[in-house]
């Protein structure tokens, strides 16, 4: 949880810091890192250059990875709260599924922004430009 916590803040640090990361895709990467809500990928039909395209393409696949990464690891809670729900009394073994089920549904938190680092280039090298600064200060503090 902490470690999903530190990444969400380094991947907006790093998009906030670099004017070059600040793209529409990256703003919706801030957007998703702060509320994790999900995102919204609109393709522009007017938009009809290759180059376009290629990174609509992009965006689209990325947003397709983290909602897909977010309904694996969030939706088996719901699904054993509603199985569980209509049982008069629950069993141990029933509570310890509850109690893994949603510990894999908190770790979507920690997952997006590993996965954003993965799948984006550009917040990739920012990201480790970002850790090799910070290295630095600490080194010349000491």
């Amino acid at each position: 949880m902490l470690s999903g916590f530190i990444a969400n803040v380094l991947m907006v640090v790093a998009i906030l810091k670099n004017k070059s990361l600040r793209t529409p895709m990256n703003m919706d990467l801030v957007s998703l890192a702060c509320s994790i809500v999900g995102a919204v990928c609109v393709m522009n039909p007017t938009n009809k250059l290759a180059g376009r395209r290629k990174v609509e393409m992009r965006a689209v696949k990325r947003i397709a990875v983290l909602t897909g990464s977010f309904a694996v690891l969030w939706l088996p809670l719901p699904m054993a709260s509603m199985l569980f729900s209509n049982s008069a009394s629950m069993s141990e073994n029933d509570l310890v599924v509850l109690l893994l089920m949603g510990a894999v549904s908190s770790l979507t938190v920690a997952v997006n922004p590993l996965l954003n680092l993965l799948l984006n280039k550009q917040l990739r090298s920012a990201t480790i430009t970002l850790f090799k600064r910070i290295v630095n200060k600490l080194k010349s503090n000491l």
